[in-house]
C-alpha cells in the first residue's frame, strides 16, 4: 500500500473524528502517502502532519433539508472527482458508508469502519437507507471493520459478510507516559464526552448529588446541545461549587491525571474511547454495562466498574461505595493500566495495516 484515502464527514472534536487524524499521522510517519477527503467544511480541530493533503469542500453541509439534499448530489460528484483525480491503491471509509459506495462505485478497493451501535447503522448514512440497498452496495466492500465482537456478530448477521474483522481502538501515545499516580490524583471525578442525551449525563449529576462526601469535585469537559439544561440542573441543585463545566477541550491529559475517579453513564455506544483512555491513565472507572465496549474493556471489580444501564440506584451506590474506600480507588488506579498493553497503538495500527495489505 503505497497511497490510502481516509474520508470521513469532517476533523471536529470527536472519537471517530480524532482517529482519523491519529491514523493519518500513523501512515504519514510509516511512509504511506496518506489523503484525507472530508464531506463537510468545519474548522479542522486536531493537529495534522504537514505532508497530509486535505480535501475538503467549498461550503459547509447546510441544515435546510431541501439544501442538505442539493448537498448530497454536490457531494456525489465531488467525491468521484476526488478518487479519480488522487489514484490512490485504498480507501478507508469513516462515513455515510453506503452513500460512498454509490458515489465512487468500483474505482478503487474499499474498506469501512462502523463505529456506532450496529443497530444504528441507518443514522449515519446522512438519510435513511433501508437495509436491503446497504446490503447490495456493502457487498463490493473489502472489508468491515467493527469495533467489538459483539457489534461484529449483528454485523454479520445483518450483512450475511465473511468480510469483517474486528479491531478495536487504541490509546494515543500521550496517554501511555508514565507519572505517579498517588501523587497527581486529587479528589476530582471526571466526565468527558459530548453533551448529549445519549452520554446520560444526567444520570452522573443524579448521583453525584447524592453522594455523602462534600470534599470531592466533578469536572464535566465536552460541549453540545444539553449544555443549557446540564448548567441548569447545576444551580438549580446549588452544586455550583463542586461542579465545573469545562466545555471542549483540545488536550484532556491532565484532567485524567488529577481524577481519582471516572464515569461513563453513557447508555449506548460504538467504543468508548473516553473510558479507554480514562483506564489508561489510572482512573478508577465506573461504567454503565451499555452496548457496546464497556464489558470487553472492563474486567468488573478487577480493573473497572460495570453498572446496570440507566440504572440511577446502582449508579448511586457504585459511586459512594468508591468514595468511602480509598484502598479500593488505588487498587483499581492500579488494575485499570492493564489496558496499556492490549491497545497499544502500535499493536492496534499493525492489525489495520495487515488488513489494508491484504488487498490486491
Amino acid at each position: 500500500m503505497r497511497k490510502i484515502i481516509l474520508i470521513n464527514n469532517a476533523l471536529t472534536s470527536g472519537g471517530a473524528e480524532r482517529f482519523t487524524a491519529e491514523m493519518a499521522n500513523y501512515l504519514d510517519n510509516s511512509g504511506v502517502e496518506t489523503i484525507i477527503v472530508l464531506l463537510n467544511r468545519a474548522k479542522i480541530h486536531f493537529d495534522i502532519n504537514k505532508n497530509i493533503k486535505i480535501i475538503e469542500p467549498k461550503n459547509p453541509q447546510p441544515h435546510n433539508k431541501f439544501k442538505k439534499l442539493l448537498y448530497f448530489i454536490y457531494l456525489f460528484f465531488y467525491l468521484r472527482k476526488c478518487i479519480r483525480h488522487q489514484k490512490a491503491d485504498l480507501i478507508f471509509n469513516l462515513a455515510y458508508p453506503t452513500f460512498v459506495l454509490f458515489s465512487i462505485g468500483n474505482l478503487v478497493p474499499l474498506f469501512i469502519s462502523i463505529r456506532c451501535d450496529p443497530y444504528r447503522t441507518a443514522l449515519i448514512e446522512g438519510f435513511r437507507i433501508p437495509l436491503y440497498i446497504r446490503k447490495f452496495f456493502y457487498k463490493r466492500l473489502k472489508g468491515i471493520i467493527a469495533q467489538t465482537s459483539e457489534a461484529a456478530k449483528i454485523l454479520k448477521k445483518q450483512f450475511k459478510s465473511s468480510k469483517i474483522t474486528i479491531i478495536p481502538n487504541y490509546i494515543p501515545l500521550p496517554y501511555l507516559q508514565e507519572y505517579d499516580l498517588f501523587t497527581e490524583k486529587k479528589n476530582n471525578i471526571l466526565f468527558v464526552g459530548r453533551l448529549i442525551k445519549s452520554k446520560g449525563l444526567i444520570y452522573l449529576l443524579n448521583a453525584f448529588k447524592s453522594i455523602d462526601n462534600k470534599n470531592w469535585k466533578l469536572d464535566i469537559v465536552g460541549d453540545g446541545p444539553e449544555k443549557k439544561n446540564i448548567a441548569d440542573f447545576i444551580i438549580e441543585n446549588d452544586l455550583t461549587d463542586q461542579v465545573t463545566l469545562h466545555g471542549e477541550q483540545k488536550y484532556l491529559l491532565n484532567y485524567y491525571k488529577r481524577s481519582k475517579i471516572f464515569v461513563f453513564p453513557s447508555l449506548s455506544e460504538g467504543f468508548p474511547n473516553a473510558l479507554l483512555e480514562a483506564m489508561s491513565m489510572g482512573c478508577a472507572c465506573i461504567s454503565f454495562d451499555c452496548n457496546y465496549g464497556p464489558a470487553e474493556i472492563i474486567q468488573n471489580t478487577i480493573n473497572g466498574i460495570l453498572v446496570e444501564t440507566g440504572n440511577q440506584n446502582e449508579l448511586n451506590m457504585a459511586l459512594q461505595s468508591l468514595i468511602n474506600n480509598n484502598d479500593e480507588i488505588n487498587r483499581l488506579m492500579i488494575n485499570a493500566q492493564s489496558v496499556r498493553q492490549i491497545y497499544n497503538q502500535e499493536k492496534i495500527m499493525s492489525q489495520f495495516i495487515k488488513e489494508f495489505n491484504h488487498v490486491k
